[in-house]
């Protein structure tokens, strides 16, 4: 696994070294972050400005409720007196001016305008402060969220529990995603659970899944390994296509792909003691024994059964241990004979 960033930057920190074992979640190297640091305090500073709206919303409302109050007094003083203007005129016309009740019921209008406003006021501020802020709020909080996320992006992690390899990242590099990756960290139990095997593609219609198998490598001498085939690949990676400006010619392809198989030990601990990444040789044994025992099949062709498995077999102690030394010359003799007829090379 390539350990490389989410994001460009300068390294501020680094806490692995060259090479050694590391836990899933611990960190690896930090970026600098200061540009990241300052977007989360800007985030926060503007829910805090937010927040004061809150409380300036609410005393607008209130102030609001006055002015609805004051302007409620104001028109009943004003109405008030134009009834009382106007019950004067009544009981003697020409004792109040004309113009005076024209005035009253101006200034009547005018009071009911003063209400109309102070609540349209008071309306606004409730809207502000049930709607629009908490929608900015909203806003500001997610822009925190991203602000802390690009933050942690900056420190890079192991996913998983390995072990570093090959890191060379030093304080002070500039490092890009797209460029080479920082270091290589290796999965814990990579290379311990299964093997790959390329057989030649004349095999295709033989390996399938379930096969028995025999593997022997190179860092465990005089060893032979159980194995069996659990998943064939069903298409062979020939390296037809490759994206990029040139166009390929099939005959530049010079060598034929392999039928991909996958092996697990058929006991456990079966690959203990091998180390992952060794180079190994591969022999997987046909087992036609429901076709012999078949009513369907002809007797010549059960001879021919019997001789194909008779050739192929593999003789596992049922312990499921390694066989003992004499056994496993035989089966490596076995196995070097068929190198070329059945044999493969595999990597871990």
């Amino acid at each position: 696994m390539p350990i490389v960033p989410e994001t460009n930057g300068r390294v501020a920190e680094v806490y692995v070294g060259f090479s050694g074992p590391i836990a899933a979640g611990a960190p690896i190297f930090r970026l600098d972050s200061s540009k990241q640091e300052a977007g989360v305090e800007a985030a926060r500073r503007k829910i805090a400005e937010i927040e004061a709206e809150l409380v300036v919303a609410q005393a607008d409302i209130l102030n609001a409720e006055g002015q609805i109050q004051e302007a409620n007094s104001a028109h009943r003083q004003a109405v008030d007196e134009l009834e009382t203007k106007q019950e004067l005129q009544r009981r003697n016309p020409g004792n109040v001016p004309f113009r005076d009740i024209e005035k009253l019921e101006l200034v009547v209008q005018a009071r009911l305008g003063t209400i109309t406003s102070a609540g349209a006021a008071k309306q606004e501020a409730e809207e502000r402060m049930a709607t629009l802020l908490p929608a900015k709020k909203a806003s500001a909080e997610a822009e925190l969220a991203q602000a802390e996320v690009d933050l942690e992006k900056t420190t890079v992690r192991a996913g998983v529990s390995g072990r570093i390899e090959q890191f060379t990242l030093r304080v002070g590099d500039i490092i890009n995603p797209l460029m080479r990756p920082a270091g290589i960290l290796i999965p814990e139990g990579a290379g311990q659970r299964s093997l790959q095997a390329g057989f030649g593609q004349i095999e295709a219609q033989v390996i399938e899944p379930g096969m028995i198998a025999e593997v022997a490598c190179v860092s465990q001498p005089w060893t032979i390994i159980p194995m069996v085939v659990v998943a064939k690949q069903d298409f062979i990676a020939a390296g037809q296509f490759r994206g990029g400006e040139q166009v390929l010619d099939p005959q530049q392809v010079t060598r034929p792909g392999t039928i991909l198989a996958f092996l697990e030990p058929l006991y456990e601990d079966g690959l203990k003691g091998v180390t992952p990444g060794s180079s190994c040789i591969a022999n997987a044994y046909s087992n036609h024994h429901d076709l012999i025992i078949s009513k369907d099949t002809c007797a010549a062709r059960r001879a021919a059964l019997h001789a194909v498995d008779a050739l192929a077999r593999s003789d596992l102690t049922p312990t499921g241990t390694r066989a003992p030394l004499s056994d496993a010359c035989v089966r490596w003799a076995l196995m070097l004979a068929h190198e070329k007829r059945a044999a493969a090379g595999v990597s871990e």
